[in-house]
């Protein structure tokens, strides 16, 4: 098959992202009320006319997505059939919520093979531009946000910055895989540019977003980065550059006058959060309460026999009881709400018993909102059972145990591979301790194009 230019639509589609998140985001503040944001159908425009390229063209890969389809949708049908058994009046969605982050899910695993598709037969020479394009932008778009007091607040309180996103958490990851991504790119290439778009995102991150993620996650990447830096430069012999450790030293004066003179919005956040957690009682005990204030008051209904099955499921009931107990044990922080989760989740399988629901998973919003899984892995393997986890995670798992082995056989250990594999790892425990990667459009198109550098890699 010969190389064709309609490839290069996946350029104009990474550097759209940052702006279509911020007018989809825009578009609901906006419009409340409005059922489907336009975004919602542009989006999907350019990844449609590629995969009905491919479709029409190729038709080896015809046969293959015609057999995946099918095994996506005898799933979809099978997980949509548990999930109605257990909607009860306190689910915080319905069987269209449910179809939608089935479309999603689905879709980020299409994604995943369009692009690694088009990469391994055009082979994109510019995608790494095209990725430091799309960072560009959202810095761009972040600080005239910032600086027309436009941005919104990351949390309800009024702490941190996210510009006009949805989310401060998913927000702080795509930049965060950016940077890992492209940190070698943007320093190695001694242009002041690149340095700055770099110093202007870690401010960004670490100051102005008020997130753990965005703070430890730029500071994780910039350390990885610098010391294999280091230890690559000192084993090979090869010549310093003076004007990347000039930047260093530059970035940690600028970052250490701002956090003494400024702070951070992560400290402040974290700050009132144990403020918080002092003010949380539990209604069953009077004391300090180890879970949060609708956990304490649902078991004191639950024990006192309020519910009916109709309205929270017995196996719900029981989970919920579960959990109290061993937060008390443990004596759990009240507002550690993604371990909360966990728990009820790990006690909800344990009541269920039920075979297929651990096939095909028990329905993702058929708990109460506050239980809603945030963190991506566990909810997939729980929530949509170990099917789903393969459909969904199989193919992103399978490819990085593929670049690792590699790597290790073949003794490749280059700065560009570790920065690449160091991002993807570090997108997969994002994923699972705090959510917004694989949900999140822009954030798993970022790990895609990851993995197709790491590719590239490999090739080498």
């Amino acid at each position: 098959m010969k190389k064709c230019k309609i490839e290069y639509l996946l350029y104009l589609f990474i550097i759209l992202s940052p702006f279509l998140d911020s007018f989809s985001f825009l578009f609901r503040e906006l419009f409340p009320h409005a059922k489907i944001s336009p975004t919602t159908i542009i989006r999907p425009i350019i990844p449609t006319i590629l995969f009905m390229y491919v479709f029409i063209k190729d038709k080896k890969e015809r046969k293959y997505l015609l057999c995946s389809a099918f095994f996506f949708l005898f799933y979809g049908g099978m997980h949509l059939y548990f999930f109605q058994k257990n909607v009860s009046t306190i689910s915080y969605g319905n069987v269209f919520s449910e179809i939608q982050y089935l479309l999603n899910y689905t879709y980020m695993v299409y994604l995943f093979y369009l692009v690694f598709y088009f990469y391994k037969k055009g082979n994109l020479p510019y995608l790494k531009h095209s990725l430091c394009m799309m960072l560009a932008s959202y810095v761009l778009l972040l600080y005239i946000a910032l600086l027309t007091h436009t941005s919104y607040s990351t949390y309800l309180e009024g702490m941190g910055f996210k510009g006009w996103n949805l989310s401060g958490n998913a927000l702080s990851t795509v930049l965060v895989l950016l940077c890992g991504g492209l940190v070698s790119f943007l320093l190695s290439s001694k242009k002041m540019l690149f340095y700055g778009l770099y110093l202007l995102t870690g401010i960004y991150l670490v100051f102005l977003i008020g997130t753990r993620t965005g703070l430890l996650g730029f500071l994780l990447v910039s350390g990885f980065y610098f010391l294999s830096f280091f230890i690559f430069t000192l084993v090979k012999k090869k010549k310093i550059n003076k004007k990347g450790i000039f930047f260093l030293f530059f970035l940690i004066l600028v970052v250490g006058s701002v956090f003494f003179t400024v702070g951070s919005s992560t400290l402040e956040r974290r700050k009132h959060i144990s403020l918080e957690e002092e003010g949380i009682i539990d209604v069953n005990t009077g004391e300090k309460g180890h879970t949060s204030g609708d956990t304490s008051l649902f078991v004191y209904q639950i024990e006192n026999e309020y519910f009916s099955e109709d309205y929270m499921r017995i196996e719900q009931q029981n989970a919920y009881l579960k959990m109290y107990h061993f937060a008390n044990q443990h004596q759990l922080s009240s507002n550690n709400m993604r371990m909360q989760q966990l728990l009820y989740h790990w006690f909800l399988v344990k009541e269920q018993k039920n075979i297929g629901m651990i096939f095909f998973g028990n329905g993702y919003l058929t708990s109460y909102g506050e239980m809603i899984l945030e963190m991506e892995i566990p909810a997939i393997f729980f929530n949509f059972g170990v099917f789903g986890f393969i459909l969904f995670l199989g193919p992103f798992l399978y490819r990085f145990y593929q670049s690792l082995k590699k790597m290790v056989q073949k003794k490749a250990f280059t700065l560009n591979r570790l920065m690449y594999l160091f991002s993807i790892l570090l997108g997969f425990a994002l994923s699972f301790l705090a959510g917004y990667v694989f949900f999140s459009v822009s954030c798993v198109l970022v790990m895609i194009c990851l993995f197709c550098l790491l590719y590239e890699e490999e090739l080498e």
